[in-house]
């Protein structure tokens, strides 16, 4: 059976000789993970063939456009929205800039949330305070981090005072 160290392992070039290598192709493109890996790790480069299976996982598809397209993936995009942590990663990491079409999936996580008002909006992220308020360590510390209040500031609002 294929698997993620099988794949890592083939990078080695000097191991595995080509034909090889394309044998297994058609093992790793019926996986986004692996699709991932092996166009990462073997092919140290985009597949297009692999993309359609890839974008099917939105984590995956992050990743993907991450390491291997090191661009946005307007294609992938809707799959990636879908996932709170990867839509914050795509919008921190990929976009470097607020994504407003994930913003509605990111509001409903606390700590995402959280990380998306601190790391990529860099402000206060009314929309999203119920939904942190949720989650008290979270609230907490959107109320440090973000709204910038002190230590008893902080901990009234986290408890909803």
């Amino acid at each position: 059976m294929l698997t993620t160290d099988i794949i890592h392992s083939l990078s080695d070039t000097k191991l595995y000789s080509k034909p090889l290598r394309q044998a297994l192709e058609p093992k790793a493109i019926i996986n986004p993970e692996w699709a991932y890996w092996y166009a990462m790790d073997v092919m140290k480069q985009r597949w297009p063939e692999a993309e359609p299976m890839i974008r099917t996982d939105p984590e995956w598809a992050y990743w993907y456009a991450m390491d291997v397209m090191k661009q946005r993936w307007p294609e992938a995009e809707p799959m990636i929205r879908t996932d709170p942590k990867y839509a914050y990663g795509y919008a921190r990491s990929v976009m470097k800039q607020r994504w407003p079409e994930a913003e509605p999936v990111i509001a409903k996580n606390p700590k995402y949330a959280y990380w998306y008002a601190m790391d990529v909006m860099k402000q206060r992220w009314p929309e999203a305070e119920p939904t942190i308020r949720t989650d008290p360590a979270w609230a907490y510390w959107y109320a440090m981090d973000v709204m910038k209040l002190n230590e008893m500031q902080a901990r009234k609002w986290s408890k909803g005072k």
